[in-house]
C-alpha cells in the first residue's frame, strides 16, 4: 500500500513520467496487436 501511495505521488508529482509511461503502454499494446495480425 505504501509502494503504490509512494509510486502514484511520484507519478502525480512528475507529470511527464505519467505521460512516458502512458506511451510506453500504448506502443506495447500496437507492437502486441502487430504479433498476433502477423502470426
Amino acid at each position: 500500500m505504501g509502494g503504490l501511495k509512494y509510486l502514484f505521488t511520484y507519478i502525480y508529482t512528475i507529470p511527464s513520467a505519467y505521460v512516458i509511461i502512458t506511451m510506453t503502454l500504448i506502443i506495447e499494446g500496437i507492437i502486441t496487436n502487430s504479433f498476433i495480425y502477423l502470426f
